[in-house]
């Protein structure tokens, strides 16, 4: 093709116009990640918080909402840029003058100063709001490690500045803290939120929150965001969802497993055992092995959901368990429970839990969940029920491995019933 005499000045033109247009993304999508520096977090815009074109409505709220963060850089994110926290850090916290987060991990010494912060922060009570307000904004975090989470009480600078706005409370924190909810796609800042939010306005923002978890859960899943660890939103789900989450959890058991059958199995009004049933009778969870998690679930809230053991006694009946699966029934019956055990805001497990794993449909990605004892009030009970389930198991099928399995975990059962 030709070139004409105006084709340079086109050039330059396009040129000016690239330039101007890559500044004006890096301007909407700042980050923050250094290898220098403590655990810095990158961040990242969640992909449904750009306003359409020619939406003035929706150009005047972005101006108003902080960048959106995440834990990691969201994929359509420029390069992080190296952000030193401290300065940011001694806006907040101005009488530790020589705190020093640019170097390496944080200490358990400089965590102890953080959680000293921490608490002056929140004793200023609604007059601290502004300068976390201004923090949370600069997209910022540091992450302090398992021996700096101990001694500061929680497990990074935003976590505990959350922690804060929980603790001071009253409108404007509120409204600090559902900011954060409408912009961050990282787990245990949207676990943080929803906490908050529900015991300052027990279902008044549930919605917001189950709508974060599923976001991130959704992009996620489809390549769009990396998530180290999602435990918490499945949490989120579980703890603040109803009917209408199943058909979400029940997508994503291809992808985490363990973590959405948990999440169904403890709806809080037992809205998830239908899907469990259809998880169990799936001929491509046999294939996969899922039916086995989703029997076990079933077999361990049958004591609180008699629909659970109702399909367990048809199932028997039927032939539908095979020989292998029997097996994995019997801890199912025990009195020790699989659940999801994080305590919060410090991230970690309650005395008394065993950590679980097991492999997910996301790659490499590991799935640690917990078990862990029934509460003594409640394993009396719940031991005299899954004993009566047993029985009624045993009199539906006569397959041999079947009625070893049960028999084995009635044994188990009666010697924690005191013999019985």
């Amino acid at each position: 093709m030709r070139r004409n005499a105006s084709t340079p000045g086109l050039v330059i033109a396009a040129g000016l116009v690239l330039v101007l247009f890559i500044g004006y993304l890096l301007a909407r999508h700042p980050s923050a990640s250094s290898p220098g520096a403590a655990d810095t977090e990158p961040n990242g815009r969640r992909a449904d918080e750009a306003a359409a074109p020619g939406n003035s409505a929706g150009q005047e709220a972005e101006q108003q909402q902080p960048a959106p963060r995440s834990a990691v850089q969201a994929v359509s994110a420029p390069p992080a840029q190296p952000i030193d926290p401290t300065p940011y850090a001694r806006q907040l916290f101005p009488g530790l003058s020589n705190l020093d987060l640019s170097h390496g991990p944080v200490t358990r010494e400089q965590a102890a100063q953080l959680k000293q912060g921490f608490q002056a922060l929140t004793a200023q009570g609604a007059g601290a709001l502004p300068a976390i307000r201004r923090f949370l904004e600069q997209n910022v975090d540091v992450s302090f490690g398992k021996d700096g989470a101990e001694s500061a009480g929680v497990p990074s600078l935003r976590a505990g500045l959350l922690e804060s706005l929980r603790q001071i409370g009253g409108p404007e924190a509120l409204t600090a803290s559902r900011q954060v909810l409408q912009t961050t796609a990282d787990p245990l800042e949207i676990a943080l939120v929803a906490r908050e939010l529900e015991e300052t306005a027990p279902g008044q923002y549930r919605q917001d929150s189950l709508d974060a978890a599923r976001l991130a859960l959704a992009q996620a899943a489809e390549g769009k965001l990396e998530l180290k660890d999602p435990i918490l939103l499945f949490q989120v789900l579980q703890a603040y969802g109803d009917a209408t989450v199943v058909a979400d959890l029940e997508k994503l058991v291809p992808q985490w497993n363990y973590y959405a059958t948990l999440a169904l199995a403890g709806l809080p009004s037992g809205e998830g055992i239908p899907a469990l049933v259809r998880i169990a009778q799936d001929a491509a969870s046999a294939e996969t092995g899922r039916y086995k998690l989703a029997l076990l679930m079933l077999a361990q809230v049958s004591s609180q959901y008699p629909a659970a053991g109702a399909a367990l006694v048809d199932m028997a009946r039927q032939g539908q368990i095979p020989d292998d699966a029997w097996r994995q029934l019997v801890p199912g019956f025990g009195n020790r429970q699989y659940q999801f055990a994080r305590q919060l805001p410090q991230n970690t497990l309650p005395p008394g839990a065993l950590a679980e794993t097991g492999a997910s449909g996301m790659g490499a990605t590991i799935q640690t969940f917990y078990s862990a004892p029934l509460p003594p009030d409640a394993a009396a009970a719940s031991t005299s029920q899954r004993l009566a389930l047993i029985d009624h198991l045993l009199t539906a099928t006569s397959n041999q491995a079947a009625v070893q399995a049960l028999q084995q975990a009635r044994a188990r059962l009666s010697s924690l019933n005191g013999g019985k």
